[in-house]
């Protein structure tokens, strides 16, 4: 009787802790205007405050924002980008806010006099309000308002972010992601809510594990769906979805000369643009796919350890905001995310029993895989070697060659594409690489958060090797050797892919997000392990550091060029934009001429700074009345950086153009 009452006492005290922990956070996020997380940023849409005007006049002149100097602060973006602009010598000021913007003034020192001479001399002023673009010249900021004194001139901007807020489900989303990502500023709320879960009884504890995983299912979905077309197409999702579809499929995207998308890929994008082209239709399919990521790691941890490893999994892959992130990119990063789990689950279900389905499951899982990405070839010959190990291990030989022919099956679907590009001298060039190999640092940083705590997740892996016993009493044969898979799979899936990358650039962070729900997986095999608070406080810690490789391809973008390009073509008698040519999906003028490498390149070098880039230029017989444009992010040959920044001085006038994803720099004839 004293038990039960005992119990009841530190139920009502867990609730009301718990409680309480809830709502400090509601009344600390809700009334917050100045929230940031990673991918979703704020609850207000980006605003880019850009003016141009002589370099010289630039001391004299102040972007204000909510009257507040930012110019030299707001840019978080600023030292990613190669591009080494001389900004002193920029004939632009600009600055980027993420926060309700109330007012937009440009302030010019001096009197009055003075002030309007300057003023005549601020040539255009752009603003971008998310996707929203604004434009003034000279004649209409003249006539905006204005306040005068002896020491500065304030001119204010029309109201241009009526629209800024992005909605209440974001800010409900960024409201819930500033709990993980600034969990130091609620540290009085979580020591509640820990000492909440502390307290609670577990015979309290009496939720269905069906209720649970619906509930983070939904909530996983909820944040995948959140602002999931805010993002522009960047440059592959651009050339695939566009590539792949309609009349496009003849002309810049030829599927039989393709090298670096598997078929799968290559069909999926097909049937989705015979629907629609458009970036929130897209996005939201690709998210409402990564969606099923939470089921399948869910179905994998339950099956082969405990339902409690696979709720902790799906939980995980729900707020991982490295999981979010990739779930709303248009490629195949979500679909193996789905896919791979299921793999692993038909294979170990294949050695416990060798009904038909499971094969059947096997082997278009693993076709599916291996057509999804070139990385699916590592995945699956990793667990071949395990398969066939497993198999001669239990002596059960029958097996190993059903195991072997479902092998044969996915090898023989991956046939066509493969040879395709042997003929073509592609798919085994050691030469035949679009980007460098990452550091390890940033493999390691990008999958496990920090370099800490992936020393850490090694130590535990050991841990598990050596003391097994110790850390796992438990364990059932079937728990210990999924442990010992997950083990392998991963240091030796790591392995294969540094020797490959001896021989051919295949280190790119992001390709690892295939194997990401092993190690969700595997993390969760030793949360569910460790006391409550414990677990809680690592898990929270974990999450916490699921950012670092969230906004790899949102500069990669082209609308804010797009809007430039129209922009720069209505002012000016030509316009040259230094990037891929995607003008067949852009509504530019007649006067836009896409400077592609392939113009200019005469024999693939890089050289072409002293010579060819001069020679072309000339041809087209520049005046000041022509404009060159490149996105500062999104160049591909450093020749071209170089040049201007050579030539700048003498014959080039530099503007800098802060945009929401990218800067771009306008470049003008003298």
């Amino acid at each position: 009787m004293n038990i039960q009452k005992n119990e009841k006492i530190r139920f009502v005290a867990s609730i009301c802790l718990m409680f309480v922990a809830v709502l400090i956070f509601c009344l600390s996020t809700m009334k917050n205007d100045f929230l940031y997380v990673p991918h979703f940023h704020s609850k207000f849409k980006k605003v880019c405050f850009n003016i141009e005007l002589p370099k010289e006049l630039k001391n004299r002149v102040t972007l204000l924002v909510n009257d507040v100097d930012l110019s030299k602060s707001s840019d978080i973006y600023w030292e990613e980008f190669r591009f080494e602009y001389p900004t002193d010598n920029c004939n632009s000021l600009g600055t980027s806010y993420f926060f309700p913007v109330e007012s937009l003034k440009i302030k010019i020192d001096g009197n009055r006099g003075e002030a309007e001479k300057i003023l005549k001399q601020i040539s255009s002023s752009i603003v971008f309000v998310g996707d929203e673009f604004f434009s003034f010249d000279n004649s209409q900021i003249s006539d905006f308002k204005r306040i005068s004194d002896d020491k500065s001139t304030t001119v204010t901007l029309p109201d241009l972010a009526k629209n800024q807020y992005k909605g209440d489900v974001n800010a409900f989303v960024v409201n819930f992601f500033s709990l993980i990502f600034g969990w130091q500023n609620y540290i009085i709320g979580w020591v509640l809510m820990f000492l909440g879960i502390f307290v609670l009884p577990r015979s309290r504890i009496k939720i269905s594990g069906f209720c649970i995983l619906g509930s983070i299912f939904l909530f996983g979905t909820i944040f995948r769906l959140n602002m999931c077309g805010q993002y522009p197409f960047w440059f592959d999702e651009l050339v695939l979805t566009y590539g792949c579809g309609g009349d496009h499929l003849d002309s810049l995207y030829k599927l039989k000369n393709e090298m670096c998308n598997p078929p799968v890929t290559i069909f999926i994008y097909r049937m989705i643009t015979c629907f629609s082209y458009d970036v929130d239709f897209f996005r939201t399919i690709f998210a409402l796919i990564g969606s099923l990521g939470l089921l399948t790691v869910y179905l994998l941890g339950k099956d082969r350890v405990s339902e409690k490893v696979g709720l902790i999994s799906a939980l995980i892959a729900a707020s991982s905001m490295y999981a979010i992130s990739y779930s709303q990119n248009c490629r195949s990063y979500a679909f193996s995310f789905v896919i791979a789990p299921l793999f692993a689950f038909f294979m170990f279900k294949t050695f416990e029993n060798k009904s038909f389905k499971y094969y059947l499951g096997l082997c278009l899982s693993g076709i599916i895989v291996i057509n999804l990405h070139l990385f699916g070839s590592i995945f699956l010959f990793v667990n071949f070697i395990y398969g066939v190990w497993h198999n001669l291990k239990e002596k059960d030989y029958k097996n190993v060659v059903k195991f072997t022919g479902v092998y044969v099956l996915i090898g023989f679907s991956f046939l066509p594409f493969f040879m395709n590009t042997i003929l073509k001298g592609h798919y085994l060039d050691s030469g035949f690489t679009y980007m460098p190999n990452c550091t390890y640092s940033e493999i390691l940083i990008t999958n496990f958060g920090t370099i800490p705590l992936a020393v850490f997740l090694v130590g535990l892996a050991i841990m598990a090797v050596i003391f097994r016993k110790f850390a796992f009493p438990d364990y059932d044969k079937k728990q210990n050797e999924f442990l010992s898979y997950l083990i392998y799979f991963m240091f030796c899936f790591y392995i294969v892919t540094i020797l490959i990358s001896k021989w051919r650039g295949i280190l790119n962070s992001h390709y690892f997000y295939i194997i990401y729900g092993f190690e969700i997986i595997f993390i969760s095999s030793f949360i569910a392990r460790w006391h409550r608070v414990f677990a809680y406080i690592f898990l929270l810690y974990f999450l916490s550091t699921q950012k670092f490789n969230t906004s790899f391809y949102s500069v990669m973008t082209y609308r804010d060029l797009d809007k430039v390009i129209s922009w720069v073509a209505d002012k000016h008698k030509m316009v040259y934009p230094f990037n891929v040519n995607f003008s067949e999906f852009f509504p530019y003028k007649p006067n836009t001429l896409w400077i592609s490498e392939e113009i200019y390149y005469s024999d693939g070098s890089y050289d072409v700074a002293d010579n060819n880039l001069q020679d072309f230029i000339n041809k087209f017989n520049t005046s000041k009345d022509s404009v060159f444009l490149i996105n500062t992010y999104f160049i591909h040959k450093p020749d071209v950086e170089i040049f201007f920044k050579q030539k700048y001085n003498e014959k080039y006038d530099l503007s800098l153009i802060c945009a929401p994803y990218n800067y771009i720099l306008k470049i003008q004839p003298k």
